[in-house]
């Protein structure tokens, strides 16, 4: 309950807004779209994970009354698998009374073997994310060493899973959350066998392991630290088993590894934090903008953007290598866990916007086209009829010699194409390229529209309905 309550959201910040895009500078980003796919879910879906078409969304348990006991409204956790290419569940799994999925939400994911790991009942669980059937009911019982040795409370944290050194050993990373100390303990997944032990700092959050240029294996551990006080800490264990403890700020809630570097979400001090792994130094500090109790939730990188959740109700980009805020984008709530999917991400709002009741959605957000910032040098460009069945048209505008070395093609959510589009036609008011559903044998689902020029390349989605 503790952890729900930290973060009791401000009023929201005055913005203009676009569609789904809230923008500081309109004139500089093409104009979005509301969501483009909208899913219903259980109550507070909190993590989201991709694979290929599929969504996985993990959705906590509702305890209205917070008494531990499941009364009327109270909904237990759950599993959803959504699919990528339309608004429909393929398949779901409700956890028993008190068999959570955590909050914040920190699974690990094998997709290779087709494993979820989940902390359930005082140990940890192996699932099969095809059939959401139970593979292993005790991969480890918690560590009661690293408990006693370090003096841990023994809860967990958060999982991650990794494959890491030369052989592609698989190791799965437990983060034990204590008050004054907390532990990791690193496991082999296919026998349970411990790795070894780490001594962490106040409230570790997460732990994930990963494999530097040489092929050794080290640990970047984020320690939350206690609200309100800036002691959280990032601590580095390297291969020699040295650690390098870096202070953060105020409250560390979600840790990312991405390109050699370690990006922070500070929900107190509304920082992200980017450390490069390889120098142990901090390299950028990020304002985010949030206030109060509305601060960063989760972050994913695409190239060199930042999409970060917040709950101030919106997701904020901000340019990695600068640190300058690009865009925000209105999810429709407040919004948790982030994934990537093909050129665009997918939030999972845990509660409503403005408010902490439960929401029950995941949205993809189309971030194709603003990153682009309409490259492509066209303007006033439209596809109608869009949702489509059979036909629909794509009318734009250019300028610059737009028609020179125009390329048009049809993309999946993944970001394969899947067939150059007839060349554009000239009118009295611009370009238009007809496209056949059937003709290309579409399925129902989201698609994009990619328009390629000298000038570069604009993205925009079209829906199949069948």
């Amino acid at each position: 309950m503790i952890s729900v309550l930290r973060f009791f959201a401000a009023p929201l910040l005055c913005a203009i807004f676009f569609g789904g895009l809230i923008v500081s500078n309109p004139a500089s980003i093409l104009a979005q779209t509301p969501p483009i796919l909208t899913y219903t879910t259980p109550p507070q879906p909190l993590h989201v994970q991709v694979r290929g078409a599929e969504i996985h969304v993990l959705c906590g348990q509702v305890d209205n009354n917070f008494n531990g006991t499941q009364d009327m409204g109270d909904v237990p956790a759950s599993w959803v698998v959504v699919s990528a290419n339309a608004a429909t569940t393929l398949r779901s799994r409700q956890f028993a009374w008190n068999e959570g999925v955590g909050f914040p939400c920190r699974p690990a994911y094998d997709f290779s073997s087709n494993t979820l790991y989940l902390s359930q009942n005082g140990r940890i669980r192996a699932f099969d994310t095809q059939t959401q059937a139970i593979k292993r009911d005790t991969v480890l019982l918690l560590d009661t060493l690293a408990r006693s040795a370090m003096g841990t409370s023994g809860t967990v944290a958060g999982l991650s899973f990794a494959r890491v050194g030369i052989m592609g050993q698989d190791l799965l990373s437990l983060t034990l959350r204590g008050r004054s100390t907390s532990a990791v303990v690193q496991v082999f997944p296919a026998t349970g066998r411990v790795s070894r032990r780490l001594a962490a700092g106040i409230f570790a959050q997460q732990a994930i392991a990963y494999t530097t240029p040489v092929d050794g294996v080290e640990t970047v551990i984020l320690n939350e630290g206690g609200f309100g006080t800036s002691t959280a800490t990032l601590m580095i264990a390297g291969v020699d088993g040295n650690v390098t403890t870096l202070n953060l700020g105020d409250t560390g809630n979600h840790l990312l590894v991405s390109g050699g570097q370690a990006i922070v979400t500070m929900n107190g001090s509304h920082t992200i934090q980017v450390i490069d792994l390889a120098t142990r130094r901090i390299v950028r500090t990020i304002p985010t903008g949030t206030t109060g109790f509305n601060g960063p939730r989760e972050s994913v990188v695409i190239g060199t953007t930042l999409y970060v959740t917040t709950y101030a109700s919106d997701v904020r980009a901000f340019d990695i290598s600068t640190g300058r805020e690009i865009a925000r984008f209105n999810p429709r709530g407040k919004p948790e866990g982030i994934a990537v999917l093909g050129g665009n991400i997918v939030v999972a709002n845990a509660f409503e916007a403005g408010g902490f009741a439960s929401a029950n959605t995941v949205v993809v957000l189309n971030t194709t086209t603003f990153v682009r910032e309409n490259r492509a040098g066209t303007e006033v460009i439209s596809i109608a009829p869009n949702p489509m069945q059979d036909r629909t048209t794509l009318r734009f505008q250019g300028k610059n010699g737009l028609g020179e070395n125009l390329r048009i093609s049809l993309v999946n959510t993944l970001g394969n194409e899947i067939t150059e589009l007839s060349p554009a036609r000239r009118t009295a008011t611009g370009f238009e390229v007809e496209i056949s559903a059937n003709d290309v044998g579409l399925a129902q689902g989201l698609y994009f529209v990619h328009i390629r020029s000298a000038q570069g390349m604009t993205a925009l989605p079209v829906q199949v309905l069948r």
